[in-house]
């Protein structure tokens, strides 16, 4: 159970901060 939990919470912080340095930052890759 705690390893779900963080493949959920670890992924979703990770897209968070793309999706919010996509508008920021332009796509490098």
């Amino acid at each position: 159970a705690v390893v779900a939990k963080l493949l959920r919470v670890l992924p979703n912080a990770l897209f968070d901060r793309l999706m919010s340095g996509r508008g920021r930052k332009p796509r490098r890759s």
